[in-house]
């Protein structure tokens, strides 16, 4: 599996990225002040539901972010639930701002990719 990011903003983080798990894409985005840990939940969970995240952010924070893991939609939702990273399971549900969930999420999809 391979996580490709393009950094425009913050600065000190800008440029590009290529990670091979889930948990080395947390602790990059994790470093990035001003970026909240339920923003930090949503990054993972739509790039692992969508293999993207659209392009967008804040003047504070814009990132591009693919990746080639390509997992079933019902698995993805039901780990989200399961680690507490999805408050429900509705769209539009908002995340958990902890950021020992969101790294359990991300270990978890980790083992996922492996399997």
């Amino acid at each position: 599996m391979e996580i490709r990011v393009k950094c425009h903003a913050p600065k000190n983080v800008s440029g590009e990225y290529r990670f091979g798990k889930f948990e080395e894409l947390f602790h990059w985005l994790i470093q990035i002040k001003g970026l909240s840990k339920s923003r930090i939940a949503k990054i993972l969970y739509m790039l692992a539901k969508n293999g993207k995240c659209p392009p967008g952010g804040t003047t504070r924070f814009f990132v591009e972010i693919d990746s080639d893991f390509n997992k079933d939609y019902s698995a993805i939702n039901d780990l989200a639930c399961k680690v507490g990273l999805l408050k429900t399971r509705k769209l539009g549900d908002s995340f958990s701002n902890n950021e020992t969930i969101s790294l359990q999420f991300a270990k978890e999809l980790d083992d996922l990719s492996k399997g």
